[in-house]
């Protein structure tokens, strides 16, 4: 026969401290596991007596209870002998001293019947009460299933330090992979966490730890593993999770931390409700994102997708049984035990992949090296021809004008030889291309109100505001002519194109640049038409992505101006 959960009802009396225990007679009973405040209608803060009869204990024979952390301070009593204390419960705040740890206890029955007693008090939780449930069992089954529970946790934890070291020791050797750092830090705080759950080895460590430091860690170790792993995805498959989403994301937890930091336990343990509402909503954008990867066939994205998905559900359930008190179940340090398997395995697989190009590299350095003369010869040819070329070009680029005399940004001419250059770079590479048209909403009116001064002075300004935005993603703007400009871009996310190109329209409007005649603003405003591809994977001229750019444009222009239009082209 296992152990026994003493789950189910127990006798109640709120508000009242009787370690002689709750009358038999009484009809006043609780659910265990469950906070008080959860299960009954009672406040969270308070104090209250537990009592259970258990019955048909064999007599002079030695048993055990395991007590887990509970909320937050209790003593224990077996037939009226005060046999376990964790902190002390009083009748108020001052009076308490909370302690949250796990205990065992053993005994000997002496009778036919067994009373337990536990007097509780919380004043320094969100939840009151027994939210987990004491373990019955013989003294060899309570010290066994300890063992083992803190040999699982041990392994864990070590599992834990030893992948976050290590992914932390290959980004020193590969600084460009940050995504390396990410989840090494990620598994260490992982780790932090579970040092401070469950068996608590960090009180068996620092018996004399506060109360308040145990939470913090715990609470802290939550908070900021959010935000690192949706950094660390970011990185891995940077072209589908979205930057101002995780930048989002950070914001978001940066309050909770804080509030972790400085204040104390009764006021941030509130706040977890909340946040496991931002983690179920980030686990959702996370499972859509890596399907995407998926969908474009990402390299390890379906082993990440598998595996992060099972992490996720695991602590989907972890927060569903902590939402309705079901006592502790921690699966998630099973799916992220899985999930870091996972993540060894497509490092392995990269670094190899990694070896077996130097490798080559090796090899054709070998071939190069049997006829280095001729190859240092032909590369100063190469030189001297190209130095001669660029000088030319440079002549050239004396005898003609590359910025545009009123807006002293680019010219088309200067923009159509990025153009052209850039298109050629990515025709064979997985990177996107963006052509984008931008014109200034009713500028022919604004003309006639303001004059021709006013006019230039405002093209000046639009024209730097839109470089501006473009230079940021590493694009070109140009002047096309009038109040028309155009601007090229690579390697941008279609969500964040979409992004930066309202961000764009919103800093011209901001301007405040005054238009009274204009239908779509008090202000300034431009109208933005854009074309997004990817040449490698889809059929187009660049000539044909200009009039898909200008078609977008003419969309936006019709839809009342002041909007963006873009065509993503697949």
């Amino acid at each position: 026969m296992g152990t026994l959960k003493l789950k189910g009802e127990w006798l109640f009396a709120w508000d009242e401290m009787l370690p002689e225990g709750v009358q038999q007679e009484s009809s006043s009973t609780i659910l265990v596991p469950g906070s008080w405040n959860k299960v009954e209608e009672f406040p969270s803060k308070g104090f209250a007596t537990y009592t259970l009869f258990i019955h048909h204990l064999e007599a002079n024979k030695e048993f055990a209870i395991k007590v887990p952390a509970i909320s937050s301070s209790y003593h224990l009593y077996i037939n009226d002998n005060l046999v376990k204390s964790a902190g002390k419960p009083g009748l108020t705040k001052d009076e308490t001293f909370p302690a949250m740890v796990t205990e065992e206890v053993f005994f000997t029955p002496i009778s036919n019947v067994t009373k337990l007693t536990l007097v509780m008090a919380n004043f320094h939780h969100r939840d009151g009460g027994m939210w987990d449930t004491l373990e019955l069992g013989t003294t060899e089954q309570i010290i066994t299933k300890t063992k083992l529970a803190i040999s699982y946790e041990m392994m864990l934890l070590g599992i834990l330090l030893l992948s976050g070291l290590y992914h932390i020791s290959l980004f020193l050797l590969r600084k460009t992979e940050l995504y390396l750092l990410l989840f090494g830090t990620f598994c260490l705080v992982i780790g932090l966490r579970l040092f401070v759950m469950h068996e608590r080895v960090l009180m068996e460590i620092l018996p004399a730890i506060p109360f308040s430091i145990i939470n913090k860690i715990e609470y802290l170790s939550f908070y900021s593993a959010l935000p690192l792993f949706i950094w660390f995805l970011y990185y891995l498959f940077g072209n589908e999770v979205s930057k101002t989403i995780c930048k989002l994301i950070t914001y978001i937890s940066l309050p909770f931390i804080l509030t972790v930091v400085v204040t104390p336990v009764s006021i941030f343990s509130e706040t977890l409700y909340y946040f496991q509402a931002l983690t179920l909503s980030t686990i959702a954008y996370i499972i859509y994102t890596i399907f995407l990867a998926v969908s474009r066939r990402r390299e390890g994205a379906w082993l990440v997708a598998i595996f992060a998905c099972f992490y996720a559900y695991t602590v989907i359930m972890d927060i569903v049984y902590v939402q309705n008190s079901l006592g502790s179940f921690e699966l998630s340090n099973v799916g992220l035990f899985v999930f870091i398997f996972s993540q060894v395995y497509i490092i392995a697989k990269r670094l190899y992949k990694a070896y077996d190009e130097a490798e080559k590299y090796s090899a054709q350095l070998k071939d190069l090296n049997q006829t280095l003369e001729e190859k240092i010869l032909q590369r100063t040819r190469s030189l001297e021809q190209s130095k001669k070329e660029l000088q030319s070009a440079n002549d050239t680029l004396k005898k003609q004008s590359y910025y545009d005399q009123l807006t002293k940004i680019p010219n088309r001419r200067y923009l159509e030889n990025v153009y052209n250059n850039l298109w050629d770079e990515v025709q064979n590479l997985e990177k996107s291309i963006s052509f984008i048209y931008f014109d200034i909403d009713y500028f022919k009116k604004y003309n006639d109100t303001y004059g021709h001064q006013e006019g230039d002075e405002t093209l000046y300004k639009v024209a730097n505001c839109i470089n501006d935005c473009i230079t940021e993603h590493n694009g070109i703007a140009a002047r096309m002519g009038g109040e028309e400009f155009v601007a090229v871009l690579s390697n941008i996310s279609e969500d964040s194109l979409g992004d930066f190109l309202e961000d764009c329209r919103k800093r011209v409007e901001n301007l405040n640049i005054p238009h009274s005649e204009s239908q779509s603003s008090e202000y300034v405003t431009i109208s933005i038409g854009a074309a997004y591809v990817y040449p490698k994977f889809y059929d187009i001229t660049k000539q044909k992505l200009i009039i898909i750019a200008d078609e977008a444009l003419y969309k936006a222009k019709e839809s009342g101006r002041n909007k963006v239009c873009i065509d993503i082209l697949k």
